[in-house]
């Protein structure tokens, strides 16, 4: 699958934690005050991470303030492990403490970690549909697939409606090459929120990689019209262009991506493809030296300029 771009959530899309809830209502607003701390959100309702480490220094055993803050950082992108584990260790019982948790531990590359509190939030809250979405990430992370998908599945038993889930059953799915399954679940998703950008290029590579190129480019040319700066959705259109033998085409695609993401080795590899095929050798070779010039231990980029070499 295509690489998540390093964009800001809109509101609409699916909340970046992977509960499968859209941001607006998940993450966006998940700052919660204390009932024993003062109220500061009457100005404003999202207080600031600064704002609320202040309460958590004056009320240090209040258990939601620490979750308030763990949130915060979270969404903000920023390490909320420490604020976490406090959180939990003064609310034992806040399935939201231990699965908020797995996913901070997730981000900073502790999946077994991770597995461990959602697993925990399970267990306090067996029909918590976001905990078992969070779980099955961490399990996938791991490359434990077969465990992902039944969360996954499970997540979908209590709550169908997460669109984000379907996608994460999507993805799982696709690892294990199971892809008309995961076509079925990226579709799900989109039937619930066809405003998922992600979900649209996802489809498009499963569909890329059954060989149903034209269906691809279709759902790559949808990614696209949500979100034209989408470099990751031109790259994976370019692809399916020359499945069809569209190289001309699929060059404007990939010169597209890279005048969005310059440092893309592999829209430079396959953009070196694309003129290798028009016979443009020469530019096909630069094309292939700039992506090993980004990313030097890119196999299929050595592979593809010594090929053309060769010849």
């Amino acid at each position: 699958m295509a690489p998540a771009s390093n964009v800001k959530t809109g509101r609409n899309a699916p909340c970046p934690c992977g509960s499968g809830k859209k941001f607006k209502n998940c993450c966006q607003n998940t700052v919660a005050p204390s009932p024993n701390a003062p109220n500061t959100s009457a100005a404003r309702s999202a207080p600031s991470a600064a704002e609320i480490g202040e309460l958590a220094e004056r009320y240090p055993s209040e258990g939601p303030i620490w979750k308030a803050l763990g949130q915060t950082l979270l969404r903000q992108g920023k390490d909320a492990r420490s604020a976490l584990r406090r959180a939990t260790a003064l609310l034992p019982g806040d399935p939201e403490a231990h699965s908020t948790l797995g996913i901070a531990l997730r981000r900073h590359g502790e999946p077994d970690a991770a597995v461990a509190s959602c697993r925990r939030a399970v267990a306090i809250k067996p029909d918590y549909a976001e905990a078992h979405s969070n779980l099955g990430n961490a399990l996938r992370d791991l490359g434990r697939l077969d465990e992902a998908v039944a969360s996954f599945r499970r997540s979908l038993e209590i709550d169908p409606s997460l669109a984000g889930v379907h996608s994460n059953l999507g993805n799982a799915l696709c690892d294990l090459g199971r892809l008309d399954e995961a076509v079925a679940s990226f579709r799900r998703s989109l039937e619930i929120d066809p405003s998922l950008a992600g979900v649209h290029s996802n489809l498009g590579n499963a569909l890329r990689d059954l060989g149903q190129h034209a269906a691809a480019v279709a759902s790559y040319r949808r990614a696209l019209a949500i979100s034209p700066d989408f470099a990751e959705a031109h790259n994976n259109l370019g692809t399916a262009l020359q499945g069809l033998g569209r190289s001309a085409e699929a060059v404007v695609s990939y010169r597209r991506a890279l005048e969005i993401s310059p440092d893309f080795a592999e829209a430079h590899s396959n953009l070196g493809n694309a003129l290798r095929d028009l016979g443009q050798l020469e530019a096909a070779v630069a094309s292939y030296r700039r992506a090993l010039a980004i990313k030097p231990d890119y196999a299929d980029g050595h592979s593809n300029l010594g090929s053309v070499l060769m010849h």
